[in-house]
């Protein structure tokens, strides 16, 4: 297949910058390069309707770490690279909300309460572990004492939990909300984006790119990868790889005592209340082998696990199910994303690890400098 006339020379054109993957990374990355160079053309192609990976998927957190996930992963990244990424995530929080704006994406800062249950043998994080996340967080952001005790208001709400602690800077919001506010501003910069256009392979050709695409070839001086987890289809020397991730919203509850973001077990199941719904999802934890996989299809072992969780959690809450459907994560050996060169005019923002809404702004915006730079 190729283009008609009318579609290169209008809908095409010349293009200075190709983004491939019109998620939350490719679009701040468009939105900057238009901001630097806005004589130059840019193009975003999407495979998907949306953004098939975790752009639209994901479960609406504004993520910034409960304190088992901080405390592994000072265990396993260190200190330094720890508080990197705390950094990322706050500045991709802020510029996300002054991007787009609180009102448009539905951004409550409720914080975000992670739950201990000792029947489960869960260890609660000490108060010298405690006092230590907090001074982190305050050289990652400026902000004091982030995590406060908050066992007796989540026992309030009728969560069947025995402690809970609150990351005050923690938060949530609308996911379509975010998307459409997000696609509507890259439209209006004169950023070009095309859905339903799958990237199967591509090739340098003197100084520019040759990309092969469902609906024809493309000529792309500068070719941005920004594909997360599906990234090694493309550049297969990338740490990255696909981790499905499972949600289930539950049908609207009359006068939902349950109200806010919740985590457990670092991170790897949480659930949240969005318009009088219970919304769950993760435990990839408990299938790691079988959720390393880029499909879409649900995992029955997983989604049974998260109803019997529901109900442990919350007994007094007749729950009837409305929807599930599944994201797919990018990971790899670090939590921090690769932002890179790869080739001439070739880079890649790639593997958010499961933070894309928290991260993907200021990663975004992190590679269109690097290009410009470069």
């Amino acid at each position: 297949m190729e283009f008609s006339y009318w579609e290169r020379s209008q809908l095409i054109g010349t293009c200075e910058f190709v983004i491939v993957g019109g998620g939350i990374v490719g679009m701040f990355a468009a939105l900057e390069l238009s901001k630097k160079v806005p004589a130059k053309s840019i193009l975003i192609i999407e495979k998907n309707a949306f953004g098939g990976g975790g752009s639209t998927r994901n479960a609406g957190f504004a993520c910034f770490g409960s304190p088992t996930e901080l405390l592994s992963d000072l265990k396993t990244m260190g200190r330094s690279q720890t508080l990197e990424l705390l950094q990322l995530r706050f500045k991709g929080l802020q510029k996300l909300i002054s991007t787009l704006g609180a009102d448009h994406i539905d951004y409550d800062n409720c914080g975000g309460i992670e739950l201990f249950r000792f029947r489960d043998g869960e260890r609660v994080p000490t108060m010298t572990e405690i006092q230590s996340l907090n001074a982190l967080i305050a050289e990652a952001t400026n902000k004091e004492d982030c995590f406060v005790d908050s066992t007796t208001k989540v026992q309030a709400m009728g969560l069947h939990a025995d402690h809970a602690w609150n990351n005050t800077l923690e938060g949530a919001i609308n996911t379509g909300k975010m998307f459409r506010s997000l696609d509507v501003l890259v439209r209006e910069k004169g950023i070009k984006k095309v859905n339903g256009m799958h990237l199967s392979s591509f090739e340098k050709v003197s100084q520019a790119y040759t990309l092969s695409t469902s609906e024809g070839t493309i000529q792309a001086k500068n070719l941005l990868i920004c594909t997360n987890g599906l990234s090694q289809k493309l550049l297969s020397n990338i740490k990255v790889s696909p981790s499905r991730n499972l949600v289930m919203i539950s049908k609207p509850v009359e006068k939902l005592p349950i109200q806010g973001t919740f985590h457990m077990n670092e991170g790897f199941l949480y659930f949240r209340s969005i318009e009088n719904r219970i919304l769950i999802g993760g435990g990839r934890h408990w299938d790691l082998d079988a959720e390393n996989t880029s499909s879409h299809e649900i995992n029955d072992k997983i989604q049974t696990k998260l109803k019997v969780l529901t109900k442990e959690l919350m007994p007094k809450l007749d729950l009837e199910w409305d929807q599930t459907w599944t994201g797919i994560l990018g990971v790899g050996p670090s939590k921090s994303p690769i932002v890179q060169q790869v080739d001439d005019g070739l880079y890649c923002a790639v593997r958010m690890g499961g933070m894309g809404v928290a991260i993907g702004s200021q990663v975004g915006s992190n590679l269109a400098s690097l290009v410009l730079n470069g």
